[in-house]
């Protein structure tokens, strides 16, 4: 998202419009809300579990069915640990974290470089 008018150029999106990746998109992305950068927040907590499991947490048989788990309150994941039992429980609890739907959940960028997360 270009804040900066000159560096936008003619690159122009259409406002509520779903632009991403299936999967690693917030929910808050995938609804058409604002992002923010709590936003890349949660694409960061997909990256770490795919690194760290060798699978995205969501898994369906299409990409609408992953979005769907992602907005759905009720749809679950196991925790990196599971695939994983020699990982750091910090490293487990930080991806858990990024990966909240909730972004006001969601640790800061400099919360990860150092600060600590809200849990």
């Amino acid at each position: 998202k270009f804040h900066d008018v000159e560096l936008a150029g003619d690159i122009h999106t259409m406002t509520n419009q779903y632009i991403g990746t299936p999967g690693y998109s917030a929910p808050e992305q995938i609804l058409g809300k604002p992002v923010t950068a709590k936003t890349d927040i949660y694409a960061l907590g997909v990256l770490a579990y795919r690194i760290l499991c060798g699978r995205t947490p969501y898994i369906g048989d299409s990409n609408m069915a992953v979005m769907t788990q992602q907005c759905d309150a009720n749809a679950s994941f196991p925790e990196p640990r599971y695939w994983r039992s020699d990982i750091p429980r910090e490293w487990n609890d930080l991806t858990m974290l990024c990966l909240e739907r909730d972004p006001a959940r969601r640790p800061t960028a400099s919360e990860l470089d150092g600060g600590s997360p809200q849990a």
